[in-house]
């Protein structure tokens, strides 16, 4: 395959090149690997690619694709790194593609897991009956790391919000405890050890149970 015409795109780093079989195609300099260097690329107009070369602007163009994927979903909701991966795996793009394009987008900030740790906790204890342990389980699944999740629950529970939460958790969970207990006492013994399992603190537990 000879590169019949190589020209820059909209943004500085993309090139648009027409092959002498007549294929248009679209590539960004940063997904391209060996054998290319950014210093040679635009010397490429005229001449015969060989096989390695020809693999290496094929990778490039398969991430610039994964990429546009990527952003459409950004655009549509806030992404962690894992996940966004993962979604590109499932629309086929291979491992290391969807590595360089997850890797590109959080250098640009556009992918950012304590960001996305923030807005996601703070929506799900804003308005749910869940516990500082879920939350974290939650953050966990979405393969944000531990001390991102820490951090972000940390930050959305303040004293007044974790009471909050405490006692919404504490009227889902209270009448199936009730049901197993014998007498109140055994029920407050039994909302308590449950409210501790979960995760809430130790000062919001008593400043709960002395309402």
């Amino acid at each position: 395959m000879t590169i019949v015409s190589l020209k820059i795109g909209a943004e500085e780093d993309l090139r648009r090149a027409e092959s002498d079989c007549g294929s248009v195609f679209a590539f960004r300099l940063c997904y391209l690997p060996p054998p290319f260097s950014f210093d040679d690329i635009d010397g490429l107009e005229g001449r015969e690619l060989g096989e390695a070369e020809q693999e290496a602007l094929s990778a490039a163009c398969e991430c610039l694709r994964a990429e546009g994927h990527a952003l459409r979903m950004i655009a549509r909701a806030e992404q962690t790194a894992f996940s966004l991966g993962m979604k590109l795996a499932r629309r086929g793009f291979g491992r290391e593609c969807s590595g360089a394009v997850v890797d590109r987008l959080r250098d640009l900030g556009l992918v950012d897991d304590r960001r996305f740790s923030g807005l996601w906790t703070q929506a799900r204890a804003g308005r749910q009956a869940t516990s500082p342990l879920r939350l974290f389980a939650g953050l966990s699944a979405k393969g944000v790391d531990r001390e991102d999740a820490r951090a972000a629950i940390d930050e959305a529970l303040s004293e007044e919000a974790e009471m909050r939460l405490l006692e919404r958790f504490a009227r889902k969970v209270s009448g199936k405890l009730c049901k197993g207990a014998q007498g109140q006492e055994e029920a407050r013994r039994a909302l308590r050890r449950a409210l501790k399992s979960e995760g809430f603190s130790p000062g919001a537990i008593a400043a709960f149970f002395e309402e």
